[in-house]
């Protein structure tokens, strides 16, 4: 006998698979121990358009819902600025993966894609599900601070230039001063920790 689903079990059914891929794209992308890699990604595949990269890519990480979008060239992940993207030749293999499993996923699902065509050529698929707030703006902020002491190590204080970043933001955006506050201690921390281990190797 066959069983036939109702539309309420279906449409749960593709709203679970739309979270679940949320979260898979999370991990692959944004946690803390990927964030890094990603922010990387992201400032060197700029566009012309862009005039401060840095603080874009801040910003979106720090306030903007991700959505399941994939065009020809990459991961776009989010709706507010099409023109970041993840590109496929920088994603690892595992990366690929588990975008391909997304997307079998969802298509087994019914979850319904929008396909389009792009200003620049070529073509792109999003997911109907609601784009959702999965970043967490300390784990950004910390990453920001990470960079900029990695790649500043010309400029003696790279937290002149973080301060900076942050007050832009806290000016434009919705970025809360707990999120601020809670960063900053991370960063302490952090600080605190590598002068402890640079004391045991001496």
């Amino acid at each position: 006998m066959t069983t036939t689903k109702s539309p309420e079990v279906m449409q749960g059914s593709s709203h679970a698979t739309s979270n679940n891929a949320l979260d898979e794209l999370n991990k692959m992308f944004f946690v803390e121990e990927k964030l890094t890699e990603t922010f990387k990604i992201m400032c060197m595949c700029k566009t012309s358009y862009e005039n401060d990269t840095l603080t874009t890519v801040v910003t979106q990480l720090c306030t903007s819902d991700v959505q399941i979008k994939f065009t020809e060239q990459g991961y776009v992940p989010f709706h507010n600025h099409p023109l970041l993207v993840i590109p496929y030749m920088y994603m690892t293999k595992e990366q690929i993966r588990g975008i391909k499993k997304i997307v079998d996923d969802l298509s087994r699902q019914q979850v319904t894609f929008r396909a389009s065509s792009m200003m620049g050529g070529g073509a792109s698929i999003t997911c109907s599900r609601a784009p959702a707030r999965i970043i967490d703006p300390v784990n950004v902020l910390f990453t920001l601070y990470h960079i900029l002491s990695q790649h500043c190590k010309q400029i003696n204080n790279p937290s002149l230039i973080y301060n900076t970043i942050v007050q832009r933001l806290a000016c434009n955006v919705d970025l809360s001063r707990a999120c601020i506050t809670q960063a900053r201690n991370k960063i302490k921390s952090h600080l605190q920790k590598s002068r402890e281990v640079s004391l045991e190797c001496v």
